[in-house]
């Protein structure tokens, strides 16, 4: 951007070069990356490096999944309704799948699963089951 009295000289993305009047040309700054990112991504991410420190300069051994697996769970769990029958196309000729899925739904183990097995390019098991939550379509 080259500014010259009431004019702009700009380079565009094309590689060309135009002169435009001043008041046309908007100068939109880069963003940098991590401004993209949402914050509380980079705040989960500060803290869980923090903890990491913390823990190594002590000496302790810490599971990370096994301390947030329950928290996680909760807040996917959070106003939702759990599903009462499986979703089911193609063919499951011996229903083991939807089985499994369905006691897995019942004991509270599943959350949302999606089985498809492919023979010779055709589907023969085509299984989706899970909760409904606020966020699902």
């Amino acid at each position: 951007l080259d500014e010259s009295g009431g004019t702009a000289t700009v380079l565009l993305s094309s590689g060309v070069t135009k002169t435009l009047p001043r008041a046309n040309v908007k100068v939109q700054k880069k963003r940098s990356p991590i401004d993209a990112w949402p914050d509380s991504f980079i705040f989960f991410d500060r803290v869980t490096g923090l903890l990491r420190g913390l823990a190594a300069n002590m000496n302790v051994s810490v599971s990370y999944i096994s301390v947030m697996t329950p928290f996680a769970r909760a807040a996917l769990m959070d106003g939702s309704e759990k599903a009462t029958a499986l979703a089911v196309s193609g063919l499951d000729s011996r229903g083991a799948v939807s089985a499994r899925l369905q006691e897995m739904l019942a004991s509270g183990d599943l959350l949302g699963a999606q089985v498809c097995v492919m023979q010779r390019g055709n589907a023969v098991v085509d299984v989706v089951a899970g909760v409904k939550s606020p966020y699902s379509p």
